[in-house]
């Protein structure tokens, strides 16, 4: 997908590391809040220390989950004599609907043009072929961010002394991970800044190794304030991690994806087999609860979101499980079954026997039959929109270009399926990354379909 090579171009280009750290001076800059008012940053610092979030803007589902966990520990900020500040290079009137829809209680400042986040080395432009994707998806930056630049500054946080020297520093060129909010908190509840800075005074980040941060987040109070993000073990040319993908996009749940390559053995290890003893993905870890199967992680997430894929009442509700169910043992199971033996059997080196080909088409066939006639008069599987019964039914049309199921036979079920890749953003952007990996995996080895 464009927008993960724009992800690994950014972090290969440097740029993180060459933005402003930790002993730096910060520039000074006067920006207007949501409602107009002008507020200067030396102002800020000479009231005392400051925390200062750059984000991407509100239609980021990202940086909202991060805006409502930094409100979260708003309070215990301003205990110690700090105060939060955001930085977005959107618009007034979408910083106004940041803080009302996150129900926020620090400023957004508006950086038109991203100047302000280009003087601390953040600011990017967008490469051609990922401007294409967000059009097609809504997503115009000029018009939401009324400048013609198409700029983004990297997600970043930093703290200031009130001498302007920044003392602390954390930039990621990769948005889907934020900078650590228990870092953040550490420094400020441990530096002796807080409150007695002095003029010169030089400061040190606290460093936080990955296994010091997890026993700081086995504090209560602090998992209270920071939880961990959820992760998502899976292959990227999976229908049944795209399952889960495209339903936390459609939530806007922020997770946190952590590559298993299937092709190369890594479902096997002995750690990634502690998750799953299956050596199957995707694998969901949340804290300390580990749930694997794509329907039953996607349940939780739907539950934890508070989501109506999951059904909008309890009749939806009854009969989303009901398709769901049915997906799993009368449908998908043979698309899965067909898939090994036309492709997953060439990366084998084994021919597809036709015995079971023949059996995996005919329960195909009588399944979309069922499934055509269901969709004869209705836009969705169940109710008047989008569900988990839709995104289970939809997923084998994942692999349709690559093992060639009979779906085109049924008029309904595949002008309904076209109309989930024109409405539905998060299921056309999955369905592009299964393709590029998918067509990679098959380059890579050789293999024509």
């Amino acid at each position: 997908m464009e927008h993960w090579r724009a992800i690994r171009a950014l972090i290969d280009s440097g740029q993180a590391e060459r933005a402003l750290s930790a002993g730096d001076t910060a520039p000074d800059f006067e920006l207007e809040d949501a409602n107009g008012n002008s507020v200067s940053s030396r102002k800020l610092v000479a009231e005392g220390t400051l925390v200062l979030t750059f984000y991407r803007g509100v239609c980021c589902p990202y940086c909202n989950y991060d805006l409502q966990a930094l409100e979260d520990v708003r309070t215990l900020i301003e205990d110690r004599g700090a105060r939060l500040v955001a930085i977005s290079p959107q618009t007034l009137a979408n910083s106004r609907e940041s803080q009302r829809d996150n129900k926020l209680g620090f400023p957004i400042l508006s950086d038109a043009g991203a100047h302000v986040a280009d003087r601390f080395g953040l600011r990017f432009e967008l490469p051609a072929d990922l401007i294409e994707v967000y059009k097609q998806f809504g997503n115009d930056l000029p018009m939401i961010n009324a400048n013609p630049q198409w700029v983004l500054p990297m997600p970043a946080r930093y703290v200031i002394g009130a001498n302007g020297v920044i003392a602390y520093a954390e930039v990621n060129p990769d948005y889907t991970h934020r900078p650590d909010r228990p870092s953040c908190c550490r420094y400020l509840i441990s530096s002796a800044m807080i409150g007695r800075h002095r003029p010169g005074r030089k400061h040190r980040v606290l460093p936080l190794a990955g296994a010091r941060l997890s026993s700081l987040l086995k504090i209560p109070k602090l998992r209270r304030f920071y939880p961990m993000p959820i992760k998502i073990y899976g292959d990227p040319g999976s229908d049944s991690l795209r399952r889960v993908t495209s339903a936390a996009a459609i939530m806007g749940t922020a997770i946190e994806r952590v590559n298993v390559d299937l092709f190369k053995g890594e479902s096997r290890t002995p750690e990634f087999l502690a998750l799953n003893p299956h050596g199957l993905t995707p694998v969901m870890v949340d804290d300390e609860t580990v749930l694997y199967e794509a329907s039953a992680i996607n349940i939780y997430l739907a539950e934890k979101a508070g989501s109506d894929l999951l059904g909008a009442n309890d009749q939806e509700r009854h009969q989303v499980l009901q398709w769901m169910f049915w997906s799993g043992e009368q449908w998908r199971v043979f698309s899965v079954l067909q898939f090994n033996e036309r492709v997953g059997n060439r990366f084998l080196g084994e021919a597809e026997n036709k015995s079971i080909v023949d059996l995996a088409l005919k329960n195909i066939r009588a399944a979309a039959a069922v499934l055509d006639a269901h969709l004869a008069d209705r836009r969705f599987i169940v109710g008047d929109h989008l569900t988990f019964a839709g995104i289970d039914i939809a997923a084998p049309f994942s692999q349709v270009t690559r093992n060639h199921p009979p779906f085109a036979e049924f008029g309904h079920l595949a002008a309904w399926q076209q109309r989930l890749l024109d409405t539905v953003p998060a299921w056309a952007a999955t369905k592009q990354e299964v393709d590029v990996r998918m067509d990679a995996a098959l380059a890579a080895a050789g293999i024509e379909l």
